[in-house]
């Protein structure tokens, strides 16, 4: 579960970063008239759904924490915690023997 947290998290940082590389593009952006004026218009709103698309990406990260968080906090969560963690410790001991 902690890398699906991971992975939401990091893609909500590409999506940021995306939107950020956009809007320097669109603000550095020398034609005008009104087919300019229409996309920027466009891109801007590419931006602002980048940017929405992020934060649900960070809010589905933190919904899924608290959620780790409280099945840990359970008996039964603990000992599966546990389990998968050994579960890891002899695949990687399997996989290196391969």
């Amino acid at each position: 579960m902690y890398a699906a947290i991971t992975d939401l998290r990091n893609r909500a940082r590409a999506l940021d970063d995306t939107a950020d590389h956009l809007a320097h593009r669109i603000s550095s952006m020398g034609w005008q008239g009104a087919a300019a004026d229409a996309m920027r218009s466009r891109a801007a709103a590419a931006v602002s759904e980048l940017r929405r698309c992020a934060h649900l990406h960070d809010a589905a990260a933190t919904a899924l924490d608290h959620h780790r968080r409280a099945a840990l906090a359970t008996p039964v969560g603990h000992a599966v915690e546990e389990a998968v963690g050994l579960a890891r410790g002899v695949m990687s001991a399997v996989g290196g023997l391969l």
